[in-house]
Parts: structure tokens; sequence; C-alpha cells
């Protein structure tokens, strides 16, 4: 039986008497738009809010639509909606059809003035390609100049210690002929291996089908006819927040019209039409046959070789490097001397990229001067300043959802669609911190030696163009897609095949609304810790949180009284106990501190006075003053452990009256807060009685991290390497019993296998099975997850506990 499914469609119509200005404030405060696409929605004719819904949804949804005074109407959809569609639209994509190619080309009112190029231009732009051609063929004759001075050496300077006794000579022959010779031809083979090392192979960009996107492809014509550039060949898609235009092949199709334009989609979701136009403007100017297209492609694909060689490995420095890590001690150091080697070749290269950035620094800044006037005449002057900040907050939301999918992996619940992520950490960027980039803008400087125009610099020279513009329509750069959300995810799970290199499925995927609210949950967790807790948290530190079924039968008014009595203590007792709190953490450290010369004085070492803050380093001194931190330790411990009761009770009083129909009105989704609590409360106390194994296994990694950097510079020292190995095992022994203890414990949050447990969320495979070399690293990792998850799991119960206390706490009167 196929599914009936509705979609609410709004057509810019309003209720008699309601004042449009009005009603388009509501509607803005309703889907928390700002009131320029508000008035988009006005001018678009149907636009589908809400789709794929049932009736029920749609009513709710078409009563609160309606309350702002705009009409709208629930539609029934005849066909059953694809999963992309059951998974919903955001307030921030209410509108998702496609433009018509006839209304985008109509936006083009006219032609633009051409782009006037001084003779003194051309002629310092033919300077700069003959001085940029040199570089290379200086570098080539150095390497020819120093080949021959090792001929010329192997040659002349054989009699060269033919005066001195035979040791001298020995000596001298290694020193003054061998040498030279070894090191010379060993910087030869380096500085020679940058012109033929293969480059990293990069995975090719997705290319856009012309026939599936002829609107994109005749918008960009449009263009390219406008600045008189070439159209490009093939268009290529990204998930970063570039754009480009380049040569197919490069040198090869460099006197043929060849062109590759390539951006990323953020990019698109990002800008207006009129702003995405005046980004291909700018990259299409700089082929533009008014400004020539060739000699500035030579000078910029020079920098940027010397560039990729100066900061980018090539295959051969990837394998090296490999080589060193996984070779023996005496092989390594034969290795780790050609990496040197290839230290000293980037070093020269350096020298020649900087030589190559202050021959063309000037006429480059030039040709982004040029490639603005491109973009300033179609879009306008204006237009120009609110691109330049909105490709900067841009690249804050690109960096920050570059983190925030870092973080993620672990969870094996990726965002599938990057695109809408990049906008949904746009649309949260402060406001503070959109007034301090502009005034970063308005403040920036261009170096004298700069490759690239300040944003300063830019709009003030766009602003003196004063140009209108000649493209007028402002609808979402999106809409120029045929299909750009379905683009969205293919290109997004491209990204973490190629450039992660993440096998991803759409199970192992998560929409941005459920990835944001992951987010949001981290987030607002460590400020739940810090609320609840009063600042008296330690994420060493379980708490004794059980299950009673019996404070649920008490009753309610009573579990109430005892809850607020609880908080009132809690607050009244916080100051004393963050003190308490600090004499723990200083007394565990002073502990490790003290543990770690006791193992330097057992593996027959000097004991480092200063780090463990001992005045004595005999025997006995450091055994006195390992007890006396332990006992300031354990002193400590016994009165967070009465304070540590007292939160564990407001917790299950919390959630004994969470379920309570008459608490339960007053909070929003408390049904679902109930079901999140006790799949949580399921877990902590299997994690809780775990922490102790933690806490064993963070001091011996401690200890083992310690007597690996003291190994270091002692080599020879049998006690110490044997220390090292017992460590080890240590070590691996913790794991293993943290493994078995808590690998039947469900992991109780979101993630892309059902079935994992917290165990296998710590280690991705039992700990017996690996190797002796991958304990240290393997201890970290599970150390670094431990804290993160026991503030997540208490952080999110801490909100939930808060939540309810809110909800029963006297209303001021």
């Amino acid at each position: 039986m196929e599914k009936k499914v509705w979609k609410i469609v709004f057509e810019g119509k309003l209720f008699d008497g309601q004042k449009l200005e009005i009603v388009k404030k509501r509607l803005a405060s309703l889907f928390n738009m700002d009131l320029a696409k508000v008035e988009r929605l006005f001018q678009r004719g149907q636009v589908i809010i809400k789709s794929g819904i049932d009736y029920r949804t749609a009513l709710r949804f078409q009563a609160a639509f309606q309350k702002t005074g705009a009409k709208c109407r629930i539609i029934q959809i005849e066909k059953t909606p694809s999963k992309a569609e059951e998974k919903g639209k955001t307030k921030a994509d209410i509108s998702s059809t496609s433009l018509s190619t006839d209304k985008v080309l109509a936006a083009f009112e006219r032609d633009i003035d051409p782009i006037e190029v001084s003779g003194s231009y051309k002629i310092g732009l033919w300077l700069v390609n003959i001085g940029m051609l040199l570089l290379p063929l200086i570098y080539i004759a150095l390497i020819l100049a120093i080949s021959y001075g090792l001929y010329y050496h192997v040659t002349e300077n054989r009699d060269i210690i033919v005066h001195f006794g035979l040791w001298e000579r020995l000596a001298l022959l290694v020193l003054l002929y061998i040498a030279p010779l070894v090191f010379g031809t060993i910087l030869v083979i380096f500085m020679i291996k940058p012109i033929f090392a293969p480059r990293p192979i990069e995975a090719k960009p997705i290319s856009l089908n012309p026939y599936k996107e002829e609107g994109l492809f005749d918008f960009i014509h449009k263009i390219s006819g406008i600045v008189r550039a070439p159209m490009p060949q093939r268009i290529e898609i990204t998930c970063d927040v570039h754009a480009s235009v380049s040569f197919d092949i490069g040198v090869i199709s460099l006197f043929q019209e060849d062109l590759v334009l390539k951006f990323g989609l953020p990019l698109v979701v990002g800008l207006n039409a009129q702003q995405f136009a005046g980004v291909m403007a700018h990259e299409l100017g700089r082929f533009s046959h008014l400004t020539g297209k060739r000699l500035p492609f030579i000078i910029r694909s020079i920098n940027h070789r010397f560039s990729q060689i100066v900061y980018v490995r090539d295959l051969w420095d990837e394998e090296l490097e490999k080589w060193s890590g996984d070779a023996n001690f005496g092989i390594r150091a034969i290795l780790n001397i050609a990496r040197f080697f290839v230290w000293i070749t980037r070093k020269i290269m350096w020298i020649f990229m900087k030589a190559g950035h202050l021959a063309s620094c000037f006429i480059i800044r030039q040709m982004e001067f040029d490639a603005d006037r491109f973009q300033t005449r179609v879009t306008g002057s204006k237009q120009f300043a609110d691109t330049c900040l909105r490709l900067n907050t841009l690249n804050i939301a690109y960096e920050q959802a570059s983190a925030d999918l870092r973080e993620a992996r672990s969870n094996k619940r990726l965002v599938d669609n990057l695109p809408d992520l990049v906008l949904s950490n746009n649309n949260r960027i402060p406001p503070l911190t959109k007034v301090h980039l502009k005034r970063h803008i308005t403040e920036s400087k261009t170096g004298f030696f700069g490759s690239r125009p300040s944003d300063r610099d830019r709009i003030e020279n766009a602003l003196k163009e004063n140009a209108k513009g000649i493209f007028r329509l402002e609808g979402p750069a999106k809409l120029l897609f045929s299909d750009f959300d379905n683009l969205s995810h293919e290109a997004t799970k491209h990204y973490y095949r190629n450039k992660i290199g993440l096998t991803v499925t759409d199970d192992s995927m998560v929409s941005v609304q459920a990835f944001t609210k992951y987010k949001y949950e981290l987030l607002h967790g460590h400020d739940g810790l810090e609320h609840y807790f009063l600042d008296t948290f330690s994420v060493l530190r379980p708490l004794p949180i059980q299950a009673h079924p019996e404070i649920s039968e008490k009753p309610l008014k009573q579990r109430i009284d005892r809850l607020l009595k609880a908080l009132q203590l809690a607050k009244k007792v916080a100051p004393k106990i963050l003190q308490v709190l600090k004499k723990y953490e200083k007394a565990d450290r002073k502990a490790l501190t003290v543990m770690q010369a006791r193992l330097s004085q057992q593996a027959n070492l000097s004991t480092d006075t200063r780090s463990s803050q001992l005045t004595d380093k005999s025997k006995e001194a450091v055994e006195k003053a390992l007890n006396m931190a332990l006992s300031e330790k354990s002193a400590a411990d016994s009165l967070l452990r009465k304070v540590e009761g007292l939160f564990a009770t407001r917790f299950e009083l919390a959630f004994s009256i969470l379920g309570v129909p008459q608490i339960s009105k007053h909070i929003n989704d408390a049904e679902e807060l109930k079901e999140e609590s006790t799949t949580l409360l399921e877990a902590y106390p299997a994690f809780s009685s775990a922490i102790g194994l933690f806490d064993k296994l963070r001091q011996s990694y401690v200890l083992l991290t310690s007597l690996s950097y003291i190994s270091l510079s002692n080599q020879g020292n049998e006690k110490l390497a044997e220390m090292i190995q017992e460590m080890k095992t240590e070590c691996k022994g913790h794991l293993a019993a943290l493994y078995g203890q808590l690998k039947g414990v469900a992991y109780p949050f979101d993630h892309g296998r059902a079935d994992i447990s917290i165990a296998e969320y710590m280690m991705k495979k039992d700990p017996e099975y690996i190797k002796e070399g991958a304990v240290l690293q393997l201890c970290e990792s599970v150390i670094d997850k431990m804290f993160a998850f026991h503030a997540r799991l208490l952080g999110r119960l801490a909100i939930i506990a808060k939540t309810v206390e809110e909800a029963v706490l006297p209303k001021p009167a």
C-alpha cells in the first residue's frame, strides 16, 4: 500500500487585512531567516515549504505558518517519497526548485565595458615572464656548476695531501677529498630529484554533465562571452570554498583554448546567484583576451611549482619517510641523512621561490585587480564588498566544518552534505566575530612583497570603478543546478573516499540537522557540567549513580523537596569543594612526578629534583614524598566522595521526577529526554566502575612515556630497557582488563555501527592482538577517548537533570 504524504506550498498570498511588512517579519522570526530571504519568497511564485510529511504534521505546520498572516496550502504527494525526501528539508532549504535558463540569461542586461590594459603593463608582463623563465634555468645552471666543481675536485685535488705523514694523509683524505665528493654528489642527486620526482596522485574531481546541467553551462558560457574568455571545456566541483580556472593539461594546453573551471559547492550554497556570477567573472577574467591569458599562466605556474616543491612532499619523499619509520637503527640513520639532504634542497628551492615571488609580486597584484574589475563590472561595486566578506566567513565556516569532521570520524557518523554543513556553520558565526572580521578587512594592508593585495585595497579599487553591474538575479546560486542537493551528497561521498580515505555508505552518514545536534550536545554538555556541578567536576572521578527504584515510590512532593534541598546544599558547599578538588588534582600531579623520580632511581639514573619538586634526591626522601602525596590525595578523596554522593542523589531524584506527567507537561520533549536518560543511565554505572582501571592506565602511560623519553639519551642502559618492557606489559594488561569489562556495555550515543560497545569505541580491536610497538599510541588514544566520553556522557545527563530542576523550581512572583 502506497504511503500518503503531503507538502506545504506557499504562493505569496496573505489573509485579508494583513500588512505585508508585518507578515514578512513574522515569517523571518518563524523560519529564523533574514528579511532578504523572506523577500525572495514573495518573488518566487509557488514555493514548497515542507515536503514528505504526514497529514497531522502538515496541519500543525500549516497552523503555525498561518499565524503569521500568510496563506499556505496542503497538497497530497501521490508517489511515495524517496529516502532523501523523507529526511525532510530544513528551514533554510524552503526553496528547492531550479531557475529556468531563460530567466537566468535574461538577468544579464548587457555586455560590460572593455577592460583597458596599459602598454606599460604589457611590457612589465613580458619582462616578468622572462625573469620567471630564467629561474628554472638558473637552478639547472647551479646544478651544473656544483657538478663541475665536483669534477674539478676529483681531477685537480688528488695531490692535496702529499706533503703530510701517513696518518695525517688518511685523515685528510677522508676530510678534504672523500667527504666533499660524497656530500657534493648526494646534494646534486637530491637537487635533480624535484625535477623528475612524481607528485602525489590526487583523485580527479567530479566533472559535471553538460547535458544534465545545461542551465549552469549556459550561465558560464554567458559570463565567458561577457569577459571575452574561452568557454571552459570542463567544469569540475569540489567540497572546498575555492574557485579557479586553469589550462586542462598545463603547458601542453598553453597554445590551445582548453580551460577547466573548478569550484567548491560550499561556494555555491553560500552565495547568491549575483555573488556567484561575480566570482565566476573574476576567475574567467584572468583568461580574458583583453588582458592576456598565457603570460599570466606561465607566471602563476612557475610560482606554484616552486611552492609545491618547498611545501608538498612528492611520492619519493613519502616513501623515504615510510622507510625511515620501519627500518632498524643503522638503516634509519642513513635514511635520515637522505632526508637531511631533502631539507637542504627545499631550502635552496625556497630561495628560488622567494625570488620568483619578488620578481612577480607587483604584476600578480595587478592581475588580481584586473580580475576584480571584471567581477565589479558584472555585479556592481557595492556587491563586491559583500561578496568579499561572505567569502571570508565561508572560509571560517569551512575550517570549522573540517575540524568537526576530524572529531566526528571516531564515531563514524559523518555528515551527508558537507556544503550544507559549511552553510550551517556560516549562519552560526557570532555577530561579534563578523564585526571583528570587518574590522580586520578594513585595517588589512598589502605587504610590500605580497603576491596578493589586501581585501581593503581590493574593495577600494572596486569602489573606484563605480560600476552598477549588469547582472540582477539575487536568488540562491544553487538554483542554477538541476539537482543541487543530490550533487552535494555525491560530492561529499567523493570527498570522504578520495580526500580522507574513508569508505562511507548512506547508513554511515547523518543529516546536517542530526550532525548539528551532535555538536550542540558536545558543546552544551561541557556547559552542563560546569553549571550543574558548579565547577567541581573531574573526569577522573566517577559518580556513584545507581538505580534506586524505591525513590520513585515516594510521594512526588517529598522527592521535589529533597531535590531542592540537595540543590541548595550543593550550591552552599561548592566553593569549599572546589578548593578540595584543586588539592586532589595537585596531589595527583605530585604523586606522578615523584613516581617518575623513583623510576629514575631504580634505573640508576640521576633524579631531576626540579621537575619532581624534591630538595633531597635520596631514596628515603623520594619514598617519603610519594607517601605524603598519596596521603594528601586520599584525604581529599574522602571529602570529595561525600559531595559526589550528593550530586548522585540529585541525579537520581531528577530522573525519577522526569517521568511524572504533572512535571513532564512543563518540559519540552519530555518523553524523548526520558528515553535518552534511561539509555545513558544503563551505560553509566558499568562505565564508571571502569574509571579506576582508566586511572591506573593513565598512571602507567605517564610513567612509560617518561621512561621512553629518558631512554633516548640512555641507549645502553639494560635496566631501563627492562623497566620499559615491564611497563608496556603493565599497560597492555590494563587495556585488556578495560576491554573485557566494557565489551558487553552498549555505546549509548549515535554511531555508524548500531551494535558497537564502549570497549570497541575505545579500541578498534582486542588489545591482546596489538603489536608491542603500538601500545603507547593505543594508550594515548584510549585515555583521550575516555576523558571525552565521560565528559559527554555526564554532561548530557547533567543537561537533562538541570532541565528537570528548572521545571520544579519555584517560579518568581
